[in-house]
């Protein structure tokens, strides 16, 4: 019986093995995955070891020091290239030409470089890891190997790359590391790579090949369609980079070929070379777009590429999102979160409660029920006015109501009524004895700061709780007065009301098109708003500008500084820490060690720095 047992265990055992050991084509009659069969992945990969295929993209190891110093080489160059790939630089036709997917048609827009920094990081991400699964799978057995074939000039940059580096690491001294060739090389490799002619079947490209190994999942199964596409969009938004970068290299390296062989002066040179567009366009037309209907063109990796992902779009987009929020009752499941209606009113009950308690402290009164009266039903405000500065408490209309709130914080704290407490918070606030000549008290200053920030924080929660939850990307370019870039500002009053209006869009640098959104606030958070901009906002503004010595106020609702120093300012400030250092060294040799006070002169100086 035992015997039994075990063979089973065993039999068990190898099945499991056999499954992870090595992937197997798709079935189209059992497995029948439109994705997986458009793609061919597990035709190309068929045989191989699927962790062992996921292993050749992992991070650089500790002794693969050629790896390293070309991975680091290509982060530079894609760098460089987003750098590079700018109006200013090579000029927008440029950028409208790299952008081209289909051969005769312009595109809307031009490239962009402008992308969030974790998304770039993310798209360089897949650069690096498609070059290091080229790098070691060119070193594995044959029959361990992917199909993948290097052309003639993909091997020679790898050979070049490759000998530069060992050489380097042979005798560092005797060969130190020209980064700038080697980040040459590599761009050349990346343009090689790209530039591959698929004479015989897509998966013969390296770029191709490793796109497949980055579908395996860590379980052994493929990557699903939903999350896969944004992978071919990190390549080509990478690959239009470099292909202008390399393009900006080989005009610079003509201007100075014709400088030097014809004795002409930089301008002379810069006419006569060939344009930055012909360059870029040559590339693009040769292996940047879709293959065209001219009987000589050849499909390239990038051809492929494109196909690929806009069938896994148009599967994206007509496939139903999996269901993550369910209703039982009044009780609510998320995921992981449960929790019932009750519980997320009376969080929000609480919120308000908590955001009452600290303008009350903010605008120095007992209770909120002390301020002002907000008239709802007389507060004015022109939706079309587009002054610089404006807001609706600025309105000649609102002047009646808004007058009894001006300086309402300050007159708290110079108030002399008798049974006030003008005299106590003047204790505490004003300070005549400053070097500085500052009237405020630090300690006080800090103290408000701190809960004007809490105060912030459950404002953020209540307008983004409570008025249609938006991206944050909306709610923190919130601005409450108009500004000569942004327009017309974002809050505004309507019919008794707090509302706040967004123009924004996920895609708006795609599209060029943004959605208009309205967003009403409760009035009972409507009314903390205006308070906080009409009582407490230019208080804390002023308190800051006195301390800063800065003159320009934020127009944003949440901002890094509600005020700041001018640039001219700021530059003023840096040279007089320079010259303060510079005296302070030229000066060190004086100090008397015996002198009990000393050390003064550095806490001047670091006083200044800081």
């Amino acid at each position: 019986m035992e015997r039994t047992v075990r063979a089973m265990k065993q039999k068990q055992q190898q099945f499991e093995r056999e499954d992870k050991e090595c992937i197997k084509a798709a079935d189209a009659k059992t497995d029948a995955n439109a994705w997986l069969e458009r793609v061919g992945w597990a035709d190309h990969l068929q045989g191989l070891d699927p962790e062992a295929m996921r292993q050749l993209t992992d991070p650089v190891g500790e002794e693969e020091h050629v790896l390293q110093l070309i991975q680091d080489s290509i982060m530079r160059v894609m760098l460089q290239a987003r750098i590079t790939a700018t109006p200013s630089t090579v000029g927008s036709q440029a950028l409208f030409e790299v952008q081209r997917k289909e051969v005769d048609k312009k595109p809307r827009r031009p490239f962009d470089n402008r992308v969030e920094d974790d998304t770039w990081a993310r798209y360089t991400a897949v650069w690096s890891k498609l070059i290091c699964y080229i790098y070691r799978a060119e070193a594995l057995e044959d029959d361990k190997k992917p199909g993948f074939k290097l052309t003639k000039q993909q091997g020679d940059r790898i050979d070049a790359l490759e000998s530069m580096i060992q050489e380097h690491i042979q005798d560092p001294e005797a060969n130190p590391l020209d980064e700038d060739e080697m980040d040459q090389l590599t761009l050349q490799l990346v343009i090689a790579l790209l530039d591959h002619r698929l004479t015989v079947g897509e998966y013969r490209s390296a770029i191709i090949s490793g796109l497949a190994v980055l579908g395996i999942r860590k379980d052994g199964g493929w990557v699903d369609v939903m999350d896969y596409t944004p992978i071919y969009s990190a390549v080509i938004k990478v690959a239009r980079a470099m292909v202008v970068y390399q393009s900006y290299q080989e005009r610079q390296a003509e201007v100075a070929r014709l400088q030097r062989e014809k004795d002409l002066d930089e301008e002379e040179a810069e006419e006569e070379a060939a344009s930055m567009f012909r360059i870029v366009r040559e590339k693009v037309q040769k292996f940047m777009t879709v293959t065209s209907k001219e009987t000589y063109a050849e499909p390239t990796p990038m051809d492929w590429i494109y196909e690929a992902r806009t069938y896994g779009i148009y599967i994206r987009f007509n496939t139903p999102a999996g269901g993550t929020v369910d209703w039982d009752g009044d009780r609510i499941k998320y995921r992981k979160t449960r929790f019932r209606m009750s519980q997320l009113t009376e969080m929000l009950h609480a919120l308000t409660r908590e955001a009452r308690e600290h303008l009350a402290t903010l605008t120095m009164v007992d209770d909120v029920d002390q301020l002002p009266r907000i008239p709802w039903l007389a507060v004015e405000d022109d939706h079309s006015e587009d002054r610089v500065g404006y807001s609706f408490l600025s309105d000649e209309r609102n002047h009646e109501w808004v007058k009894k709130g001006n300086d309402w914080v300050m007159n708290q704290i110079i108030d002399t009524q008798p049974h006030g407490q003008g005299q106590a918070r003047r204790k505490v606030w004003i300070d005549n004895g400053r070097r500085d000549g500052k009237p405020f008290q630090a300690r006080a200053v800090q103290s408000y700061g701190q809960t004007f920030n809490g105060f912030m924080e459950r404002m953020f929660m209540l307008m983004y709780m409570m008025s249609q939850p938006g991206r944050v990307t909306e709610i923190t370019g919130i601005r409450h007065q108009n500004t000569m870039n942004g327009g017309v500002r974002n809050i505004l009053a309507h019919n008794g009301m707090m509302c706040i209006v967004t123009l924004y869009h996920k895609g708006f640098r795609l599209t060029g098109q943004a959605k208009v959104i309205h967003r009403y606030l409760p009035r009972a958070v409507g009314e903390l708003l205006v308070w906080y901009l009409w009582l407490v906002l230019p208080f804390w503004q002023q308190v800051q500008g006195v301390v800063k010595d800065a003159v320009i106020r934020s127009p944003f609702m949440w901002p890094d500084e509600v005020v700041r120093k001018a640039e001219e300012s700021i530059m003023q400030e840096r040279e007089a820490r320079r010259a303060a250092l510079e005296r302070q060294s030229q000066n060190g040799g004086m100090h008397n060690e015996d002198d009990d006070d000393g050390g003064g002169e550095e806490a001047v100086v670091m006083e200044i720095v800081l």
